[in-house]
């Protein structure tokens, strides 16, 4: 009779340790994998940058890239040959998809930042120095913007296509 009472108690505490141990590793997975990400899963807007009342706080793919806020500098006096003295002039293209950034150097254009709204997909395609092109995409839409420098100043054009 001595026999129950003595599996009852290791079966008691089988339990109990399973229990314990299984709720120790849920706690150490759930807090290893809100670090892992690190908030690649979504993307937020930079200070400062309006958000249209048509952007949803939709996941996007990993993948994605978050930049520093994009700036507007005002143009400056250059020696107007090309050389890399000058100081660069950047210029932001702002849409529902995101904002792109880019400065020219002369008549040398770089990609200086692209941030994509949540529910696009950032692609940089060029990045200089003749041309800067990225596109945002969804499953239904795509809008490609590209800039060029114009005398000295990044100008931008947009193409978009597939949205209904």
């Amino acid at each position: 009779m001595t026999a129950r009472p003595v599996v009852a108690l290791w079966v008691v505490g089988w339990v109990v340790v399973a229990v314990a141990g299984a709720t120790l590793a849920w706690g150490v997975i759930s807090r290893a994998g809100g670090g892992v990400s690190g908030g690649l899963d979504t993307v937020s807007e930079p200070p400062g940058v309006a958000r249209t009342p048509t952007d949803t706080a939709t996941d996007t793919a990993t993948g994605r890239t978050r930049s520093p806020s994009p700036t507007t500098a005002a143009p400056s006096p250059s020696s107007g040959d090309g050389g890399s003295t000058e100081t660069p002039v950047s210029r932001t293209w702002q849409g529902q998809a995101g904002v792109v950034s880019a400065s020219c150097r002369g008549g040398a254009i770089t990609l200086d930042s692209a941030i994509a709204y949540s529910g696009y997909l950032l692609e940089r395609d060029d990045v200089g120095p003749d041309r800067v092109r990225v596109e945002f995409e969804t499953d239904d839409s795509r809008i490609r913007v590209e800039a060029e420098c114009v005398d000295g100043e990044p100008v931008f054009s947009e193409d978009r296509s597939g949205e209904g």
